[in-house]
């Protein structure tokens, strides 16, 4: 819901973008043209934090940290927000008073800055100006994901979306359909319910607690028997029989397709008849854990539990179908969470299990995104071609349709596939051949030759970043009887330029690579 006073406003643009630093070059862009709205951009609290002493942390660490300095009160920046909406009755944007002519389009490092200077919160500051933008700014996956658009009060309502470079829009839509619950959540969820009913049993000595409590509560009778489902369930996910690992690569695992889970789940209670009122008593324990963290009775507000309570929720939503998931459970070096008990009933591996499930359909996520209400919604990329296969694997309909002509004339094309090197070897990048001297030498003599016979530039695409750095290694050493290395050879006819890993040398090796496109304009030599 919007802040209150706010009044009802027009249809907002939300554009859409895979990486960050892809919206920050589209708000350049914007500030190009003679257009002026007011603007927000959307980003995860490592981006935006500004306290000093949470701000240099990373991942949970920084998120948990947030979390208990908002729940306690104690963070200025956040307070301060607080305050400018209790003193405003809304959530102002800063430059909705200003004419539009000299609005100044900030992207997130300028808005990470002027809110520092204010002494606000940037993270919880956006998340209320989102609400009054014209044009909200953000990543796919905040997008795309349900469980994120509510965390972050997303209202798509009569919107207008645009995601750019959509042709990642496919996985993105998969990977929010989807989830995975390692130990540490199984152990987590069961913690919470510890922590319920340490509460219920502290709750008459406690002054903080009580004021907490429902006059409703539920018994600590009922509360165990929730704590030895979610043990059930851990126990059902370490009775699936796994799938010894390949020679080569892998870990045991079992997989099967979605209605494995329901199966597994059914046999501890949780059905499609069930799943609601488990759902309702596990957010009930949410609840009380969240309250808890307000008052500041405990550090920890439920998260784990809430993950695992989305998760099942999403197992038995009537418009998902379980033939669109996939069920991989696979062992790790990591303890579960039922202690002795674990000892006891499932072995001594002392190795924990992750369950993932997940989708193979990206129209579940982007069926779930168009029934939310919004006015249109627009894709774009250059290499969303053809389009019809396309529309088909979002399971969306597109009235309106736009594709352009490929710059290279057909007659310019050759598409085929090369099967083996000059020694006839065979050309094949499967795990068990990529790592052989034969087949390195074999495609390194491949590169070297096309080098040879290929007028001005080669792009060479590996299947991984340990592909390419374990075949340019074995390609930098000469032959045994003193012939030149393959890198050699390419570098003869070639100028080379090798993807670095580490991202500060990203743009090193763009420069390089400029330089070669111009030479190879010039000289043709590539």
């Amino acid at each position: 819901a919007a802040c209150a006073g706010v009044r009802r406003r027009l249809p907002r643009i939300v554009y859409a973008s895979r990486t960050h630093s892809q919206l920050q070059q589209v708000v350049r862009e914007l500030r190009r043209t003679v257009h002026r709205p007011t603007v927000c951009v959307l980003a995860s609290r490592e981006q935006m934090c500004v306290h000093p002493e949470v701000r240099h942390r990373r991942g949970n660490e920084l998120s948990m940290a947030c979390q208990a300095l908002v729940a306690a009160s104690s963070c200025s920046f956040h307070r301060e927000v607080q305050l400018q909406k209790r003193k405003h009755g809304t959530c102002p944007h800063p430059e909705e008073a200003v004419p539009p002519a000299e609005r100044q389009l900030p992207d997130i490092e300028d808005f990470v800055s002027s809110s520092e200077r204010a002494k606000l919160c940037p993270f919880y500051l956006s998340r209320e100006l989102q609400q009054t933008s014209e044009v909200l700014f953000l990543p796919y996956n905040y997008l795309i994901d349900p469980n994120t658009r509510r965390l972050l009060n997303i209202s798509l309502n009569d919107d207008v979306l645009i995601f750019d470079e959509a042709h990642n829009v496919e996985k993105a839509a998969a990977e929010a359909a989807s989830f995975e619950l390692s130990p540490t959540d199984f152990a987590g969820s069961v913690r919470d319910i510890d922590r319920v009913i340490a509460g219920v049993h502290n709750r008459v000595d406690d002054d903080a607690m009580e004021a907490a409590a429902d006059a409703n509560d539920v018994s600590v009778g009922e509360w165990a028997r929730l704590k030895e489902v979610l043990l059930q369930i851990e126990a059902e996910v370490h009775k699936l029989p796994l799938r010894a690992a390949s020679k080569n690569f892998g870990t045991p695992r079992f997989s099967g397709d979605g209605r494995e889970l329901e199966l597994m789940l059914g046999r501890v209670g949780i059905s499609k008849d069930t799943i609601v009122p488990f759902v309702e008593m596990a957010s009930q324990a949410v609840a009380k854990l969240q309250e808890s963290l307000k008052l500041g009775v405990m550090s920890v507000g439920g998260a784990h539990l809430q993950k695992l309570v989305d998760s099942f929720k999403l197992v038995f939503d009537e418009g998902h179908l379980a033939t669109d998931y996939r069920l991989c459970v696979q062992e790790i070096d990591a303890p579960s969470s039922s202690g002795m008990m674990k000892r006891a009933r499932l072995g001594d591996s002392g190795k924990g299990r992750t369950l993932s499930y997940w989708c193979f359909n990206p129209g579940v996520a982007m069926r779930g995104l168009a029934d939310s209400g919004v006015r249109s919604l627009l894709l774009t990329s250059g290499t969303l071609s053809p389009l019809s296969s396309f529309a088909f694997e979002l399971g969306l309909p597109f009235e309106q349709k736009l594709e352009n002509p490929h710059v290279i004339a057909d007659h310019q094309l050759l598409v085929g596939v090369l099967p083996r090197g000059p020694s006839a070897v065979e050309l094949s990048s499967a795990f068990k051949h990529r790592e052989t001297d034969v087949y390195k030498a074999e495609l390194g003599n491949t590169l070297a030759n096309f080098a040879r016979l290929v007028p001005q530039g080669m792009l060479v695409f590996f299947p991984s970043y340990a592909a390419l750095k374990s075949a340019t290694e074995a390609w930098d050493v000469p032959g045994l009887d003193g012939s030149p290395s393959v890198l050699t050879r390419i570098r003869k006819h070639k100028l080379l330029v090798v993807e670095p890993r580490d991202a500060v040398e990203v743009a090193k090796a763009i420069v390089e690579f400029k330089e070669a496109v111009g030479v190879s304009e010039r000289t043709g030599r590539g």
